[in-house]
C-alpha cells in the first residue's frame, strides 16, 4: 500500500471522499462501520500497487466493502468515525504495506487492526524515509486503538529533535496493542516516543531497534504509559538501550510482565533501561537477562524514584563493577522480592548521594562481588552475608539456573526454587502491608508451605519468601517457573 499524497491534499479530499463513499453504500455506512483494506483485492484494478492517482475519482469500486476494499489504510481512516472499525487485510501480493506517508490516527475514537497479526500485516517505512511510521498528536484516548501490526524499517534522522520512528505519541494517549517494532531506527525512541501522556501499550515487540542517543526502542518524555506483557530484544543506544523514561513532571510509567533480553547501552549507563529526573518508574514481575552497559547499571540505570518488584535479574554485565541495578546521585530505589543471579559488575550498586533499599531479594553469584557498601538490606539471601536485620547466606537452592540448554544467560533459565531452599518462608511480610500479592510469575505472595521452619517475620499473616518466586503450598515438590523457555508466549512465538 502506498501513501502518495501529502497530509494537507489528505485534508483536501476528505470530504469529497466521504461524500463519495457514502454515496456508494450507504448500507455499510452505518453505525459502528467495518472498512476494509486490502491492496490486492478483488476490485481492484491496480492489484498490489496503490492506486496511482491515490484518490477515489479514478477506482469508483472501491469503497471500503469487503468486496471492494480501499488499498490505502489512509482512506479507511479518513471516512471512518467514532466506533468503527478500519479493518487491514493481510498484503497478499508484496508481503507489505508499504507507506509513503505518516498515518495520522485523526482523533477518532476508532480501531485499526490488522486481520493477520504482526507476522501477517506489516507496515514498511522504507518508502518515508525521515518520516514516522503512525501519528497520534491530536488528542487521542484509550478509545483509538491501534493494533494486529508489524511495523518495521522506519528511519527517522540521527541527530536531535527526531524521534518516534515507529510512532509518534504527543499529548495523547491511544491504546497500542499486539503490534512488533522491528529494525526502526531514531536519535530517540526509534520506536516509539511518547510525550505528555497515559497510553497503554501490551503484548508488544520491540526487537533490533536503534537510536543513536537514548531508547533504544522506547523513550517516554513527561508521561504516565503502562507497558504490559511486552518484550524487547537486541536493541540499542548511546544510554538506555531499550527503553529511557525521561520527565521533568512527578509521572510514573508502569512497567510490568515484561522481558528484556540482550539489549545493550553502547556508550552509558542503562543496558535495558534507564529512569530520569523528577519523575520514577514502577516495573513489576519482569525479567532482564543478558543485557549490557559500558558504565553504571548492565541492566537498569535510576536517577529518580524507582520502585523494582518481584523481577529477575540474570547474567547482566556492566564494566567497572557498576552492578546489574544502579542508582544515580539523585536516585531513590526499593527493590522488594527480585533474583539477582550471575551478573557481572556485581548485582546492586548505589553511587554517592543515591539510595537504594533491597528488601526479601537474593543476590548469589554475582561477580566480583554481591552489593555495594551503604545498601540498605533487610530480609535478604546474599552471598558472603551482609549486614541487616533477617539478612541470611545460604544457597537458596534455583531449580535449572543454566536452564535445558545449559547455557548461562538464556530465556530458559530457571531461578525458581528447590523444595529444601532456604528462601522458602523467610522474608518479611511486613513490606506486603502495601500490596505486592504476585510473585514473578503472578503465585500470591505470603503462602505457607507447610513443613517448613518459618524462619521469616510474619506480622502479616504467613511469612513469605526470598526472590522474585513464592513456593505454593501444594502441588510438586519444585514447582519451576511455568514460563521458561517461552516467556510471553503470544509476543514471541
Amino acid at each position: 500500500m502506498k501513501l502518495t499524497t501529502s497530509r494537507s491534499a489528505t485534508l483536501l479530499i476528505r470530504h469529497a471522499m466521504i461524500a463519495l463513499s457514502f454515496l456508494a453504500s450507504a448500507e455499510i455506512a452505518s453505525a459502528q462501520t467495518t472498512w476494509y483494506v486490502d491492496d490486492d483485492g478483488s476490485g481492484d484494478p491496480f492489484p498490489g500497487i496503490s492506486d496511482p492517482s491515490n484518490n477515489f475519482f479514478s477506482d469508483p469500486l472501491e469503497d471500503g466493502s469487503a468486496q471492494n476494499p480501499f488499498d490505502d489504510i489512509w482512506k479507511a481512516v479518513a471516512v471512518a468515525t467514532n466506533g468503527d472499525t478500519v479493518l487491514v487485510l493481510p498484503s497478499n501480493f508484496t508481503g507489505s504495506y508499504f507507506l509513503s506517508q505518516s498515518l495520522d490516527l485523526q482523533n477518532k475514537a476508532i480501531t485499526i487492526r490488522g486481520q493477520g497479526g504482526p507476522i501477517a500485516t506489516v507496515l514498511d517505512g522504507a518508502g518515508i524515509p525521515g518520516e514516522a511510521g503512525i501519528i497520534a498528536d491530536s488528542g487521542e484516548t484509550a478509545a483509538t486503538v491501534f493494533e494486529g501490526f508489524q511495523l518495521r524499517n522506519f528511519h527517522r534522522g540521527t541527530t536531535i529533535g527526531n524521534q518516534g520512528a515507529g510512532i509518534t505519541i504527543l499529548n495523547s494517549s491511544p491504546t497500542i496493542r499486539d503490534c512488533w517494532f522491528e529494525s526502526n531506527s531514531a536519535y530517540r525512541g526509534a520506536a516509539m516516543w511518547i510525550f505528555n501522556s497515559t497510553s497503554i501499550i501490551e503484548d508488544c515487540r520491540f526487537v533490533g531497534n536503534a537510536s543513536t542517543h537514548q531508547g533504544g526502542a522506547v523513550f517516554t518524555d513527561s508521561s504516565a504509559p503502562t507497558f504490559s506483557r511486552c518484550y524487547f530484544e537486541g536493541n540499542t543506544a548511546n544510554y538506555g538501550g531499550a527503553f529511557t523514561n525521561f520527565s521533568s513532571s512527578a509521572k510514573i510509567v508502569n512497567v510490568a510482565d515484561c522481558v528484556f533480553y540482550g539489549n545493550s547501552a553502547l556508550f552509558g549507563y542503562g543496558g535495558a533501561l534507564s529512569s530520569h529526573f523528577a519523575g520514577g518508574i514502577l516495573i513489576q514481575r519482569s525479567r532482564f537477562i543478558s543485557n549490557a552497559a559500558p558504565t553504571y547499571g548492565g541492566a537498569i540505570f535510576i536517577d529518580d524514584f524507582g520502585n523494582v518488584r518481584d523481577c529477575t535479574f540474570n547474567s547482566n554485565s556492566s564494566t567497572g563493577n557498576h552492578g546489574a541495578m544502579t542508582t544515580g546521585s539523585t536516585g531513590f530505589a526499593t527493590v522488594y522480592g527480585s533474583t539477582f543471579h550471575r551478573n557481572e559488575g556485581g548485582a546492586c550498586v548505589r553511587l554517592a548521594g543515591g539510595n537504594l533499599i533491597l528488601r526479601n531479594s537474593i543476590s548469589w553469584n554475582n561477580t566480583p562481588f554481591e552489593i555495594s557498601a551503604s545498601i540498605n538490606v533487610n530480609s535478604c539471601d546474599v552471598l558472603g552475608g551482609y549486614p541487616g536485620i533477617g539478612n541470611i547466606d545460604l544457597d537458596p537452592l534455583f531449580l535449572d539456573p543454566f536452564g535445558p540448554d545449559s547455557i548461562l544467560g538464556t530465556l530458559d533459565d530457571d531461578l525458581s526454587l528447590f523444595k529444601g531452599s532456604p528462601c522458602i518462608d523467610s522474608g518479611d511480610t511486613t513490606l506486603l502491608a502495601n500490596g505486592y500479592p504476585m510473585d514473578l510469575v503472578g503465585n500470591p505472595r505470603a503462602v505457607d508451605r507447610p513443613g517448613t521452619l518459618d524462619t521469616g517475620t510474619a506480622l502479616v499473616g504467613h511469612t513469605t519468601d526470598m526472590g522474585a518466586y513464592e513456593f505454593q503450598a501444594s502441588g510438586p515438590a519444585s514447582h519451576g517457573d511455568p514460563f521458561r523457555g517461552k516467556p510471553l508466549t503470544k509476543v514471541i512465538f
